[in-house]
């Protein structure tokens, strides 16, 4: 069984520097944040956290802003 294999991505670098400066005040190696990344994809069977559109303010209703601030504050609150 191979032990590893080599996988090449596209990245914005900005990003990438940005993720490396969190991930080595960790003392945690990009390579092994990737591989935790893909062992909660398995053991999740999806993305391991959630993923939704940004809300779009422009085209809410008041009563729809209201509630979704009502959503965070009680979020925030837990």
């Amino acid at each position: 069984m191979q032990r590893s294999t080599t996988i090449s991505v596209r990245i914005n670098p900005d990003l990438k520097k940005k993720a490396e400066e969190v991930l080595d005040s960790l003392e945690i190696p990009l390579s092994s944040a990737i591989n935790m990344f893909l062992e909660q994809v398995v053991l999740n069977k999806g993305i391991p956290f959630e993923i939704k559109m940004p809300l779009d303010l422009a085209i809410m209703s008041v009563e729809d802003i209201d509630k979704e601030l009502d959503k965070a504050y009680n979020d925030i609150k837990r």
